[in-house]
């Protein structure tokens, strides 16, 4: 074989080579081109998210708005989320299946103060060049929120403080695009989520007990911020969900968010206001979940008010709704157990013990707000670019 022949079968082999291979194709250029699943595949394998924020910031300004807002949106979420949005399953395991390894921790561990809030600041960037009452920028406000009031389980000591201090510093030209009930049902939850993590230190050290543990007594020396920050968080988180209750489309869950908020700060009448909002939102025809969830609050309430029967009866509704109910059946297995009945309490733990891995009960996303309709809010912005 000559050298020119050797060198023409090189070439052509080079030739044929990159005749099949598929042309390297950006994750922008996918979702521009309304290329949604080759979008979510090389997304899903995507763990370099500092280098898709320094791109954004780079060249996000020349692409076209109404686009550029929307996949930076996405993007984000997976930057701040990969570990637990669910619709994120994680990449096949052994047997070729994709997984929902990601609920668990998955490949996506970003930097809070970075990756996402640059993402996020450049998506607001493209977002600006359109009109405020384009459908496009309806559909990206009602998905930020979504994304903020999930970007509060980033990092749960960091994540509540970091969202609410978004909130409160958001642009004008991001608050114009946003829609007055998104706003308010993000704002309680951005504050429902700041009670829920203050809450979470230990209660005997924040109220100076001495038989506490030394490891918390930091927390009962600054009992004084502690109480401020957590009073603040009741105030504005209550306010939102009672301007909440005033939308049609939100107001049931709203009711039994600010219900929740009521049995959290647990003062004399407490237990009784929760139970009354509870009541009001089945009145509304809550969806499925914020009926479950009311059951499981009333369940609680009842329980804490010494009321077996009726404590009983309420997580009996809620696991009857449900087939992944773990807060309910936990709640029985509770009411069991205060009964003596341990074989029944023994039964009902079983149970929760047998859930599907990744079956997710709806109490865990309602305490999200609406970040539990991320998927839904994904779907309506592609819509709007279209």
């Amino acid at each position: 074989m000559t050298t020119t022949t050797r060198l023409l079968i090189v070439l052509l082999s080079s030739v044929v080579a990159s005749a099949g291979a598929r042309p390297r194709t950006s994750l922008f250029d996918e979702y521009q081109a309304h290329d949604f699943a080759r979008f979510e595949s090389d997304l899903g394998a995507t763990s370099d998210f500092p280098a898709l924020a320094a791109e954004a910031q780079a060249v996000s300004s020349s692409w076209p708005a109404d686009a550029g807002a929307a996949y930076l949106l996405e993007v984000a979420a997976a930057a701040m989320h990969g570990e637990i949005f669910p619709k994120l399953t994680g990449p096949p395991d052994s047997h070729g299946e994709r997984t929902l390894s990601s609920f668990a921790g998955g490949p996506f561990h970003t930097d809070l103060r970075t990756d996402w809030r640059a993402l996020l600041q450049a998506s607001e960037q493209c977002i600006s060049r359109m009109p405020p009452d384009a459908p496009l920028a309806r559909a990206w406000g009602r998905a930020f929120m979504a994304l903020l009031v999930g970007a509060s389980e980033v990092s749960p000591q960091t994540g509540v403080s970091v969202v609410v201090d978004l909130f409160e510093r958001l642009p004008t030209s991001t608050r114009d695009r946003i829609d007055d009930q998104a706003w308010m049902m993000a704002r309680g939850s951005a504050y429902e989520a700041v009670v829920a993590t203050t809450l979470s230190y230990d209660l005997p050290a924040l109220l100076g007990d001495e038989r506490a543990g030394s490891d918390t007594r930091d927390v009962g020396t600054n009992y004084p911020a502690v109480r401020g920050t957590l009073v603040r968080a009741f105030n504005e988180g209550m306010k939102a969900f009672l301007a909440g209750m005033s939308y049609p489309d939100t107001r049931a869950e709203a009711a039994v968010h600010l219900g929740s908020l009521a049995m959290l700060r647990d003062q004399p009448g407490d237990l009784v206001f929760a139970l009354s909002h509870f009541e009001l939102a089945r009145t509304w025809h809550p969806d499925p979940d914020v009926l479950y969830v009311s059951w499981v609050l009333e369940g609680e309430a009842h329980r804490r008010l010494a009321e077996t029967d009726k404590a009983t009866d309420a997580f009996a509704r809620a696991a009857a709704l449900t087939p992944n109910g773990s807060a309910a059946r936990l709640g029985l297995a509770v009411q069991a157990f205060l009964a003596g009945d341990d074989l029944k309490a023994g039964q009902l733990s079983q149970q929760i013990l047998d859930t599907p891995a990744g079956a997710d009960d709806p109490w865990i996303l309602f305490q999200h707000g609406d970040y539990r309709h991320w998927a839904q809010r994904v779907d309506a912005l592609r819509k709007a670019l279209q």
